[in-house]
């Protein structure tokens, strides 16, 4: 436990320096992308030192390095926000993958079409042109996320680890930064105060549950060696 602190230690600094720094870097340049991409980064390293050998601990980390390249798109999104949609949409496919697409759990499946369902239909009064199909795709990748998360985290029937749990809640933070985001792009009569603030704390408080699932894969082949 010590260990995995240390190893994300650097996550809660970097973290730190990018809210501190934010007035400063509110406009495009490369500080403002390094700054940005610099939590994220250090969520790579864990996963790096953590563990490589899994199957599950690659996919994460390549949606972690696909995600920083939506990061970069994002600090140009006046000019790039269609790219860093699209990337952000190829990193919740790898996530989904990542968390396997069985056992289905149609009730899991269902509470996540109502949710998408919802949220798009907030959305549509603000969307016009090619954002009418994006938006409806990337709610429908986002969610399909979501439903793969809480699938394989059978909480309910008792049969679930602190990583998987964490994959959740993760995964709804995730859908709760990109709501924020779509609802200050696309509607313009809505007006959330600290908008960045909340954008860029659920984005990052995602990525971290996310990547410490990949502990789970540690204490299992821990406890493997042990019966062994």
């Amino acid at each position: 436990m010590l260990s995995h602190a240390l190893k994300s230690s650097p996550f809660f600094v970097t973290s730190v320096l990018y809210f501190t720094m934010y007035d400063s870097i509110h406009t495009p340049s490369t500080v403002a992308v390094v700054t940005k991409v610099l939590p994220i980064a250090s969520l790579i390293m864990f996963v790096l030192f953590t563990d490589v050998a899994t199957k599950f601990s690659r996919g994460i980390l390549l949606g972690l390095v696909v995600s920083g390249v939506g990061d970069y798109f994002m600090v140009y999104k006046e000019t790039s926000f269609v790219e860093g949609v699209l990337a952000f949409a190829i990193a919740q496919i790898i996530y989904a993958m990542t968390f396997g697409l069985t056992p289905i759990k149609p009730l899991s499946l269902m509470f996540c079409l109502l949710s998408a369902s919802a949220m798009y239909v907030y959305l549509y009064p603000g969307l016009h042109g090619k954002y009418v199909v994006l938006i409806g795709l990337y709610n429908i990748l986002i969610y399909g996320m979501v439903w793969r998360a809480m699938s394989r985290c059978r909480l309910f029937e008792g049969d679930w680890t602190w990583g998987q749990l964490l994959c959740v809640i993760g995964s709804v933070s995730f859908t709760i930064s990109d709501f924020v985001i779509g609802v200050d792009k696309f509607r313009h009569d809505v007006t959330i105060p600290y908008i960045n603030v909340i954008v860029m704390a659920t984005y990052y408080l995602a990525q971290f549950l996310i990547t410490m699932s990949v502990t789970d894969c540690v204490t299992t082949k821990e406890i493997t060696k042990k019966t062994k």
